[in-house]
């Protein structure tokens, strides 16, 4: 198909795209060799670009990965592929470049899956699906005539680190009368060779006139094929399209590019190569000038001077009207920060909140709009901060890879608690020091927006400190650090993959830590409920004094507009 752009009639396309890879099942051991199990990673691609890797699970055909990746789309691509590599046979017989198979997603078809996981089929893939690049070509025919100018190609796919290519045209007719022949060819023209480029310009033009012909019903087939004079195959297929006459233009001349497609190849697709579990979200924003949003901003801007009256407002009542609370904030939040009102609309959403709440433990912690615009804020304006303190500490752990499994249903065989019990703590304890040792390098805004919801709270329990101390720590702890150490990835923690079962365990443990500290001190009696029994030791040790009061200065400091915190700078993006 014709290639589409990003922009069109002034109007921009920002696209971005969340990919889970969870879990392989069912691999195909291995013909030949030892182990027979096999030691996989996973990689996405957009087309044949790579963007990112798992960590490689060893000996096992059922890899559990749980790799998270969110990333904005740099181009225009066509699909989504996630590879399954065998680190222990790099190149299985009969695959390219050591895949084992795929998985390949059409862009069109990505928004089906709204982050919902689903499992997908792994194919086999070969030098016929393989395929990239794309072509230039104009083409102008009448019902008796057709002439084909083959421009040039751009992006092909090298071969052995070489590409001397050439481009093969045939006008194919509905001519054959047999059901199993797609369809009777005309003469067919090559191109010369370009040698030592993916970028080849031809610029030859070819003439069909074959008065047999109703070129009206024929189909233009062009191949791109390597030249390769050795080897058992001969030239190799570099990709082809296929273009109905009847869907151009025949009053000019049709000069267009085309993607470079696949061609069906002779051995069996679906054959059992096992199956991969992923979840997708997709999301493609339209954006126009800022000037036509005028009267929209306008009126989302509108907050009335009485905040007991914010449910009248456009902000408030968008988020009461969508599923997805989250969606509506991180447009409102940019809005607002914008243009320098997000504090009025978070003071006054704050105030609703607390006038309405009835039970108080689960102050500022449900499903609101409150709560998912003050989790972007934090996100947009806390990203450098959280990784000035953060960062080093999930490189460790992803580097170490040490087992701190604690739970002794989960242990496995040969597992010492006491050792792990002690690798455990040696990663809590300094994210906690860490963490409290970051108050004055917590950004101003986090800080005056955790300042306006304490004062909330103050106003309406002035004694009681506990619940003070639980809403700076439900935010800027169970909100925003606990979530960033359990998915990293999302929080541009970390970049490299490398997440292994183990790694995820660890994450895990660490983040009920942070949490469980949080929780401590949201109660009179500074003590926290123990649902997991194998938690209590560390539980016992993290929520004793030392740390608790280390924690309260913490959270009294980056939620005081007394002291002088850091600007780290906020990045929004036009429209």
């Amino acid at each position: 198909m014709p290639m589409m752009s990003f922009k069109s009639d002034g109007i921009r396309v920002e696209e971005t795209v969340r990919v889970k890879i969870c879990e392989l099942r069912n691999l195909p051991a291995r013909s030949s060799g030892s182990p027979k199990s096999r030691s996989a990673y996973c990689a996405l691609n957009l087309d044949q670009e790579q963007i990112y890797t798992t960590a490689v699970v060893k000996n096992n055909l059922n890899p559990y990965f749980g790799a998270e990746t969110q990333f904005e789309v740099p181009r225009q691509f066509r699909f989504l592929n996630v590879y399954v590599y065998d680190k222990n046979d790099p190149a299985p017989n009969g695959t390219v470049n050591g895949a084992l198979g795929k998985v390949a997603i059409a862009k069109k078809d990505l928004q089906k899956f709204g982050g919902k996981d689903q499992w997908f089929p792994i194919i086999p893939i070969d030098a016929d699906s393989e395929v990239k690049g794309k072509i230039h070509l104009e083409v102008a025919w009448t019902n008796k005539s057709l002439t084909v100018r083959i421009k040039k190609c751009d992006g092909l796919t090298l071969v052995n680190r070489n590409c001397d290519s050439f481009a093969q045209v045939t006008v194919e007719n509905p001519g054959s009368s047999t059901s199993s022949s797609r369809l009777g060819a005309t003469k067919s023209f090559k191109t010369k060779t370009w040698r030592k480029t993916v970028n080849p310009e031809f610029n030859e033009t070819f003439h069909f006139d074959d008065e047999q012909v109703d070129y009206s019903t024929a189909e233009i087939k062009v191949s791109v094929w390597h030249e390769s004079s050795g080897g058992l195959w001969g030239n190799v297929f570099l990709g082809e399209i296929r273009i109905p006459v009847q869907t151009l233009d025949g009053s000019r001349k049709n000069d267009l590019w085309y993607f470079l497609n696949p061609r069906d190849s002779l051995r069996e697709k679906f054959s059992d190569q096992g199956s991969i579990r992923l979840n997708i979200r997709y999301n493609a924003e339209s954006i126009i000038s800022p000037r036509y949003y005028e009267p929209l901003r306008k009126l989302i801007l509108s907050l009335p001077d009485d905040d007991s009256l914010v449910t009248a407002s456009a902000a408030f009542i968008l988020g009461e009207i969508c599923e997805d609370k989250m969606e509506v904030a991180k447009p409102i939040v940019r809005i607002f920060l914008k243009y320098g009102q997000l504090l009025p609309l978070i003071r006054a959403l704050g105030h609703l909140e607390m006038n309405t709440i009835t039970d108080v433990s689960t102050l500022f912690r449900g499903n609101t709009l409150l709560s998912k615009c003050v989790d972007e804020t934090m996100r947009l304006g806390g990203k450098f901060y959280l990784e000035s303190f953060m960062k080093d500490h999930i490189d460790r752990i992803f580097l170490e890879q040490k087992y701190c499994e604690i739970d002794p249903v989960r242990l496995a065989d040969g597992g010492d608690l006491n050792l792990n019990m002690l690798n455990l703590v040696s990663y809590i304890e300094p994210i906690l020091t860490s963490i409290t040792s970051s108050a004055l390098s917590c950004p101003s805004l986090m800080s005056e927006i955790l300042s306006e919801l304490k004062q909330s709270a103050k106003s309406k329990y002035p004694e009681r400190r506990e619940i003070h101390y639980s809403v700076v720590a439900g935010f800027i702890l169970l909100r925003f650090v606990a979530p960033a150490i359990l998915n990293p990835e999302l929080f541009d923690l970390r970049k490299e993959g490398g997440r292994t079962e183990t790694v995820t365990r660890t994450l895990t443990l660490v983040s009920k830590a942070v949490q469980s500290v949080g929780n401590c001190l949201s109660n009179e009696s500074n003590k926290v409920l123990i649902k997991e029994s194998y938690m209590e030791p560390i539980m016992t040790k993290f929520c004793s004094e030392p740390y608790l009061q280390s924690m309260k200065v913490f959270l009294d400091t980056v939620s005081s507009t007394n002291v002088i915190h850091s600007s780290f700078p906020v990045k929004l993006k036009e429209g």
